[in-house]
């Protein structure tokens, strides 16, 4: 399992100041597992970036698991008490106050992404600086080439204005920010993570050139949402040389990120993890009932034992190509760990959520107190998940979930096998064709109907308990 994640923020979790994937970082701290969410944000101080990203966007974050570019070069200032030209917005110059002196000369350019200063008069004050002082710097939060703008389209990043100041004065930027290898140690480094294990911790990201750590072992994982373009892909042969890559899409980072940690929630003798060292193999999870407890409303031959073999062989073969370093197949086998992996989780709280005992079928508690609240009584809640259910084109899921954000209880439905991710799940029903059809034939609503009659509500009142 992945010792700790790194996660990019922008184009990955945040789309155009539009959530993604905010599950993720709720469901990475639910499983206590280490992480840190990075950003080259150089528009904003440390503080304000991390006001707007829990405050607007509903992140829940603290102001330490940020890691931002800023603080590193303002530190970088002071340490060679450098009296710096800043080519920042107001909101950045934050981080800065006290270091810059207006009564003495300036020797030094820091360089953000500021399009209000990148005028030529701007640019030719900062030319000049590093043109006709011999021990001026020239230092960059970041020198991304492009971001994905509110428009949906690409703009220009400080990376230009910085190759252009370099290339007129001869003088090397530091990089403070992405893609310099220290801004990611800095994230290791406070991580705990010792450089032998630095292949144990994934980092995930929709840039190749920048997001991705190019010169440190970390296995990779670029999405194809935000910044990415078809056939960046290509470049990752060209970049990436010590470990793995996986080109995914984002609602596979979820399962890329939580296979090994996942199972946690299930009984002892169902889990089994993923390792870079060792994979072991997916079982079945032990049933609290006989086979055929449940019957007449689900039958004793429904089973999921189809995908839990789908997965094993889906990771045994990636183990082969990812000692190959066979970047096609890695990425071919992605929809089978997709949809074997989602179907073995699913499945697994689906068992758990059912019970042959008729006294267990009532919510009770904090979750009747919520259902009423959100629904205003439990045959509206089942009848709300019911119609949601069984409009499903096809094949998925209809859930009962809980957003920890707003403080209620949400019905949600899922394709094919996909879990719930974006809320915390409280009551899943499988409305595959193999749940219903050797009793129920096509008619769906008898299926969902009968289905509450075995429903374990106090169960699910456990995991809402949990959530809330």
């Amino acid at each position: 399992m992945f010792k700790a994640v790194l996660i990019d923020i922008s184009g990955t979790l945040i789309v155009n100041d539009n959530q993604t994937q905010r599950s993720v970082v709720a469901a990475l701290s639910r499983l206590s597992i280490p992480h840190k969410l990075l950003s080259n944000a150089s528009k904003q101080s440390h503080s304000d970036a991390h006001f707007d990203l829990t405050t607007k966007l509903g992140l829940d974050i603290s102001l330490s698991d940020l890691i931002t570019p800023l603080s590193s070069c303002s530190q970088h200032i002071r340490d060679n008490n450098l009296n710096p030209l800043l080519l920042l917005t107001q909101s950045a110059s934050k981080d800065f106050e006290g270091l810059v002196d207006s009564t003495k000369p300036l020797d030094s350019v820091v360089v953000g992404l500021a399009p209000d200063k990148f005028d030529y008069h701007s640019l030719n004050v900062a030319f000049r600086i590093l043109k006709d002082i011999p021990q001026s710097q020239l230092i960059a939060t970041h020198s991304s080439l492009y971001f994905q703008d509110k428009d949906d389209q690409l703009s220009l990043g400080p990376g230009p204005f910085i190759h252009a100041l370099q290339s007129a004065s001869g003088k090397s930027p530091l990089i403070c920010g992405k893609p310099s290898s220290s801004f990611f140690i800095t994230a290791l480094d406070q991580l705990g993570i010792n450089q032998q294990d630095y292949k144990d911790v994934a980092i995930v990201g929709d840039d190749a050139l920048s997001d991705l750590g190019t010169d440190l072992p970390l296995a990779k994982i670029l999405v194809k949402t935000g910044k990415y373009r078809e056939g960046d892909e290509r470049k990752i042969g060209r970049i990436f040389r010590l470990a793995y890559v996986s080109v995914i899409h984002m609602n596979f980072l979820f399962y890329t990120i939580m296979f090994a940690n996942a199972f946690k929630q299930l009984p002892q003798q169902s889990r089994s993890f993923a390792t870079t060292a060792l994979r072991l193999k997916h079982t079945l999870p032990p049933l609290p009932y006989a086979y055929d407890a449940l019957e007449p409303h689900i039958s004793s031959d429904i089973h999921h034992a189809t995908y839990v073999n789908g997965l094993n062989a889906a990771e045994e073969s990636y183990v082969k190509a990812q000692n190959a370093n066979d970047i096609k197949t890695l990425i071919a086998l992605q929809p089978a760990l997709k949809f074997n992996g989602g179907g073995h989780i699913n499945h697994s709280l689906f068992w758990k959520n059912l019970t042959p005992d008729s006294g267990r079928t009532a919510p009770s508690g904090g979750l009747a107190e919520q259902i009423n609240k959100d629904f205003g009584s439990f045959d509206a809640l089942k009848g709300k998940v019911n119609a949601a259910t069984a409009a499903i084109q096809g094949s998925g899921w209809g859930w009962l979930g809980y957003n920890k954000e707003a403080k209620r209880l949400e019905v949600a439905t899922t394709a094919n096998q996909d879990p719930l991710t974006h809320l915390t799940p409280i009551v899943g029903i499988d409305i595959w064709e193999h749940a219903f059809y050797l009793q129920y034939k096509n008619v769906k609503p008898d299926y969902l109907n009968a289905i509450w009659n075995v429903m374990d509500m106090q169960e699910a009142g456990k995991r809402f308990d949990e959530a809330a």
